[in-house]
């Protein structure tokens, strides 16, 4: 796996995105430290469930008034 360091991977995050597409795996470092790990999603990941959808924020303030 290639290491990137976080501000590289914010400054280039576009065309990261698209090697993770095509199958690569990075470590994203911070300040040498490893903190994360980005890769493709597998086939059992891409059946998981999304979260919840937040409220709007109309929504919201409409709720309290009431």
């Amino acid at each position: 796996m290639t290491r990137i360091s976080a501000y590289e991977a914010r400054t280039h995050w576009s065309a990261l995105i698209n090697r993770v597409a095509s199958g690569e795996r990075y470590i994203i470092v911070r300040r040498g430290v490893p903190v994360a790990i980005i890769g493709p999603v597998l086939s059992d990941d891409a059946n998981m469930e999304r979260p919840a959808k937040r409220p709007s924020r109309k929504a919201v303030s409409e709720k309290a008034r009431t």
